[in-house]
């Protein structure tokens, strides 16, 4: 059972614990400075691609620029706070997208949830924690990011799901432009097989968490447009380097649409080149 679902259980579910309700803020007023972090980053990032490439979720920096001093106490500053609220101040045209998302997903859904009192906290609750038994079909994302839309503020604990309500509508609409250069990569070699004499480009490096190792997964680009990953606890390589390589095929996967070519026992032959940042350390 997700997340809210599983919330659903609490006593305090619809506002009955002190905890809850202590700190609520208008759903349409979040979503628009959602919809204004898409707009002016031109890109919708979630938590879990935050975490594995060092980035920052869309859902974070809209809470950042709507509350200004509210993350001081995780590390922030109020004045990087206060740049977040300057930089990502929503337009009309972003509370305009906010209103037509929030819709959306209620009209979109509406249909799956006939039957539950939507406005019954404990038909709520019942609804989320039998989501998926009775052969529904809105899965239990889908369940719970409808019960987001229905609502008329958010919290701390479904600001990422809420967040999500303007991705869904601009995803089901068409409004997201395929932006991906590498949509023409190809998977390489057979697995187990040794590639050699590989010229590469480093376009991403960051750290793994591992409690035994320090870990890197690096992404890397030939110049057909093909994509690689290692991973690995020994590279010398650095983002924006370029180098020839030998690496052997582990696997063959797929990330978003693009085709990579896993590898591992990867040897540096050559350093083609290194950004002077690099060079100078």
């Amino acid at each position: 059972m997700d997340e809210l679902a599983e919330q659903a259980q609490d006593n305090g579910w619809g506002g009955g614990g002190a905890y809850i309700t202590k700190y609520r803020y208008d759903l349409l007023d979040y979503l628009s400075w959602v919809a204004a972090v898409v707009r002016i980053d031109d890109n919708y990032v979630t938590s879990t691609v935050a975490k594995e490439h060092g980035k920052e979720a869309t859902a974070w920096k809209a809470r950042r620029a709507m509350l200004p001093g509210n993350t001081v106490h995780l590390g922030n500053t109020l004045a990087s706070d206060w740049a977040y609220a300057r930089q990502y101040r929503p337009t009309e045209a972003d509370a305009a997208l906010a209103t037509a998302a929030r819709e959306f997903v209620m009209m979109r859904f509406e249909v799956s949830m006939a039957g539950t009192d939507t406005s019954d906290d404990d038909a709520l609750k019942d609804m989320l924690l039998n989501a998926g038994k009775e052969g529904k079909e809105l899965s239990d994302f889908e369940h719970n990011l409808f019960v987001c839309a229905k609502g008329e503020s958010v919290e701390a604990r479904t600001f990422g799901i809420a967040a999500y309500i303007v991705q869904y509508y601009r995803k089901e609409n068409g409004l997201i432009q395929k932006k991906d250069r590498h949509e023409n990569s190809q998977h390489q070699g057979e697995v187990k097989q040794r590639l050699r004499g590989l010229t590469v480009t480093v376009e991403h490096c960051f750290p793994i968490d591992s409690f035994e190792f320090n870990l890197e997964k690096l992404i890397m680009v030939d110049p057909n447009g093909n994509v690689y990953t290692w991973l690995t606890g020994s590279a010398n390589m650095v983002k924006g380097g370029t180098y020839v390589i030998d690496g052997t095929v582990k696997k063959h996967t797929e990330w978003k649409g693009v085709k990579q070519t896993q590898l591992n026992r990867c040897t540096i032959k050559t350093v083609v080149s290194e950004p002077q940042a690099a060079i100078a350390a």
